[in-house]
């Protein structure tokens, strides 16, 4: 019998990249507020749920497993009260329901694996931060934090539950990179602040390919950084970038300018997280691009 695999956040830029990578192994079901609104997939199945926990039990029951990407997007939007209680509510409270609506299952999952993101860490300099390293105390720190303990609820209903820590992921036409490199392209590219922060990315494809192995390998549970083996720093980013694009790499956007664009999304884009994936490394899990180089070579080149 083939597994189901209910998938909340089918339709974001992860969601679409994991369906499309699962496809034709699973029975997949996206479960989405507006499914009308999706571009439809013949082999996936997709169905409509409310905010309610038993409009959400009824899509989870069965199930062998859960992922969970919801959330409103992190880059790319100036964070002030109202949006930072969007991205909150989008998240802990979708999150919060998706647990809730497990507990009540009378035939639960057997994996939930969840998002959360390297901003656990606030902002920590050079300090190499791994699974077991000390969380953070700010804005998105908390969020994650709350993020986390509201999956981790189903733990205690023998659920194994996976929190993956998504680092900045490259992708040619989705997500933040296509606009980190844009400046670039216009002969104004350089360094964010200082450059002295580390930016602890992850190449696309080997961020879905930590989503499918936390669904596959049993043995894996708990805390995983998805992130590249290498953190590099801001200045080495942009020299990587500007090499690969033939461009110079002259520039410095100072901090308070990006506080005036972006508010206090300014703090992440200038904070610094160096993680590792300890325990995917320890696993023996396959980093296809693990330095980052090659991933924007792949991406640029």
């Amino acid at each position: 019998m083939v597994d189901r695999v209910v998938i909340f956040g089918g339709s974001g830029f992860l969601g679409k990249r994991l369906i499309k990578n699962l496809k034709g192994h699973y029975r997949i079901v996206v479960a989405s507020r507006n499914p009308d609104k999706i571009s439809k997939n013949n082999e996936v199945e997709y169905t409509a749920f409310n905010y309610d926990t038993e409009s959400l039990k009824n899509i989870i029951n069965g199930a062998s497993i859960v992922v969970n990407f919801s959330g409103a997007p992190i880059a790319g939007q100036r964070w002030n009260e109202k949006y930072k209680k969007i991205m909150y509510d989008s998240r802990i409270e979708t999150t919060r329901m998706i647990s809730d609506a497990i507990s009540l299952c009378s035939e639960k999952p057997h994996t939930f694996v969840s998002t959360s993101a390297t901003g656990i860490y606030g902002n920590r300099g050079n300090e190499a931060l791994n699974e077991l390293s000390s969380l953070g105390n700010d804005y998105l720190a908390n969020l994650c934090i709350d993020w986390e303990k509201s999956a981790q609820k189903t733990e205690k209903f023998n659920v194994r539950t996976v929190c993956i820590r998504v680092g900045v992921v490259l992708d040619k036409t989705e997500g933040g990179f296509p606009r980190m490199i844009q400046l670039f392209k216009y002969f104004v590219g350089g360094r964010l602040g200082n450059g002295n922060q580390f930016l602890p990315w992850v190449h696309v494809d080997d961020i879905i390919k930590i989503y499918e192995e936390a669904i596959k390998n049993t043995n894996i549970t708990g805390i995983l950084n998805g992130t590249a083996p290498k953190p590099v720093t801001n200045i080495e980013f942009s020299s990587v970038v500007a090499k690969a694009l033939k461009r110079p790499n002259l520039f410095m956007v100072p901090e308070f300018m990006l506080k005036i664009i972006v508010g206090e999304f300014a703090e992440f884009l200038t904070g610094s997280q160096r993680a590792v994936p300890q325990k995917l490394l320890r696993s023996g899990f396959y980093f296809k691009y693990n330095d980052i180089e090659s991933a924007i070579n792949n991406l640029i080149g």
